[in-house]
């Protein structure tokens, strides 16, 4: 019995090193996002292409989030199997 509060403990340990690694995951993504979205507004011409690049940024930045939901999700929360 006094076995099963560790391995819980160790569980937890190892979930949060996975959390910690799709943050930074996630974050390095972003940041690659946003630092080519500040190049592209550098080079941009006319405000139509600026709105085009905070656009663009806007839909990979919720890709992005939607993509780590997702793998959260299924790591956490598994699956039933039929039967």
């Amino acid at each position: 019995m006094g076995l099963l509060p560790l391995w819980l403990g160790i569980w937890e340990l190892h979930q949060s090193k996975l959390d910690s690694q799709e943050l930074n995951w996630q974050f390095e993504n972003q940041a690659r996002h946003f630092a080519s979205a500040s190049d592209r507004m550098n080079r941009a011409d006319s405000w139509d292409q600026q709105l085009g690049v905070i656009r663009q940024l806007g839909e990979q930045s919720l890709f992005e989030v939607y993509l780590w939901v997702i793998n959260r999700y299924n790591r956490e929360i598994e699956p039933t199997l039929p039967g």
